[in-house]
């Protein structure tokens, strides 16, 4: 479970941080390589199914699904498929606040009522 859970960790990570840049083939090529990779990373660990999406700038570079949802239940992963990260969440959500913080979105100070009136 934890390998399923660090593969997934590692390709969103992967998403999130790729430099965006000018060369389109360049891109196609290691977006093919990627993928080589990660359906190699997901039968070496026997991962039934997975997703991921390569963003450069605000650009959908690539997106592929792979295999089914478990081992019981062999609908296919699509994009619409749900993943559920539990407490993997938190990490995302702590990283997402502090690039906008560093961007001078919000503070640390800021009453979360200022954002979620309803909170």
């Amino acid at each position: 479970m934890i390998n399923k859970i660090v593969l997934l960790f590692t390709v969103i990570v992967f998403n999130i941080f790729q430099p965006a840049t000018a060369d389109s083939l360049a891109h196609s090529k290691i977006e093919k390589e990627f993928s080589k990779q990660f359906k190699s990373v997901m039968k070496k660990n026997k991962v039934p199914g997975a997703a991921f999406v390569i963003v450069r700038g605000d650009q959908v570079s690539a997106m592929q699904t792979y295999g089914v949802r478990g081992n019981k239940d062999k609908q296919a992963i699509t994009p619409k498929t749900a993943f559920r990260l539990a407490s993997v969440s938190k990490t995302f959500s702590a990283e997402l606040a502090a690039m906008l913080f560093a961007q001078s979105k919000f503070s640390w100070e800021d009453p979360l009522v200022e954002y979620l009136p309803e909170f």
